[in-house]
């Protein structure tokens, strides 16, 4: 449609309400200095100096802080600059912004309004996950692919010779293992006997106490789940019941839940007790994932009563979740057991499992000889 001659024009990419991150998108010749005018970053920064730029600070009003917010400056059309604005989710957070912005003279348009609203497919599946992003580090992810980062990796891909893009394919599918953590959570379920403090680690990762912590063994007779960001990878984390012989049809009930959280996990941390020697159940589970090829990170938990200068034990972590010893260390190694050394540091990445499965299917097409185009054609315009 055609749009009037204005300075700047606002517009909500991301669904109100329904996620984590609002993405709001400034565009026109007023949109860089209306930014920077309402924009109080923690660390002194000039919008756009260095575009793609992630910036950290508030929003304000008339000194009123509006909301804490992610800002950045891309190219735009024409030229020109482009803000996106990363607000908080809800529905009064980001109406305030756009009254704000409306109120200082931009437009406000509706999202089928926006400028920049011929998205190829790639980019509408970055535009949709941009609102459940769970952490700082999707949120960059999805807005670099948003950006047409991916996109342009895929159309350089079908210009190249067969060994070359074998080989920028073989790039993107190593990296995928990340991309698909940050847009759909890997399952971390904490396993173990009673009594070793399972919820209590629940509580220290997830920041609050959600969990009922007591000495009491069998407390837990369910499960709870949230989503909690670990090194900027967020993942699923389920407590379950403890495991141990009982003749309580409760328990009983909550360790079959537990057997099914713990065969649905992509990642287990199977918590022991520092000081005594791993139960037979432990032994038995323990056995149990290592033949069945789940990543599994084994925990010592409550170090904090054993005595001075106890040598350490085998296990992959040894922390107490009572007073925070060796948490650090521990969500390193979940990192690690999830998604291995990878590290996002900007570019191109695979996020969906549609797109992973299609290029599976190119670098097949690659090896045999065959034509990639279509497959990659189908990726980006499906």
């Amino acid at each position: 449609m055609n749009l009037p001659d204005t300075s700047c024009r606002a517009a909500l990419l991301t669904p109100p309400g329904e996620g984590g991150i609002g993405v709001i998108v400034l565009d026109g010749r007023g949109a860089v200095p209306l930014a920077q005018a309402m924009f109080r970053a923690r660390r002194p920064a000039e919008l756009g100096a260095t575009p793609g730029r992630l910036h950290y600070g508030h929003l304000l009003a008339d000194g009123e802080v509006l909301d804490e917010v992610l800002v950045c400056v891309v190219p735009g059309e024409g030229g020109g600059q482009r803000v996106e604005i990363n607000c908080h989710g809800g529905i009064v957070a980001v109406e305030r912004v756009l009254a704000e912005l409306r109120r200082r003279g931009a437009q406000v348009l509706h999202g089928d309004d926006l400028p920049d609203a011929s998205l190829d497919a790639v980019q509408r599946e970055a535009a949709i996950a941009i609102p459940r992003a769970r952490s700082r580090l999707a949120v960059r992810m999805l807005l670099e692919q948003y950006r047409g980062g991916l996109s342009r990796e895929l159309r350089a891909i079908v210009m190249l010779e067969a060994a070359d893009a074998a080989a920028r394919i073989d790039r993107l599918l190593a990296c995928s293992r990340l991309g698909l953590a940050l847009c759909s959570p890997p399952r971390l379920v904490i396993a173990g006997s009673t009594n070793t403090g399972k919820s209590s680690l629940f509580n220290a990762l997830i920041g609050q106490a959600r969990a009922i912590v007591t000495e009491v063994p069998g407390t837990t007779r369910d499960f709870l789940t949230d989503v909690v960001a670990i090194g900027d990878v967020p993942f699923e984390l389920v407590d379950t019941a403890g495991l141990r012989e009982t003749d309580h049809l409760v328990e009983i009930e909550g360790i079959r839940c537990s057997r099914e959280q713990i065969s649905r996990a992509d990642v287990v941390l199977l918590l022991m007790e520092a000081g005594r020697p791993p139960t037979r159940d432990e032994l038995r589970l323990h056995a149990e994932l290592e033949a069945s090829g789940v990543p599994l990170v084994a925990v010592l938990n409550k170090i904090d009563l054993l005595p001075a200068g106890t040598p350490p034990a085998g296990a992959d972590a040894r922390i107490s979740a009572l007073t925070g010893a060796g948490l650090p260390d521990l969500e390193a190694r979940i990192v690690e057991a999830a998604v291995g050394a990878l590290r996002y540091d900007g570019g191109p990445m695979a996020f969906t499992r549609r797109q992973v499965d299609l290029l599976g299917r190119a670098r097949a097409a690659v090896a045999a000889g065959g034509d990639c185009r279509p497959i990659i054609d189908a990726i980006i315009e499906a």
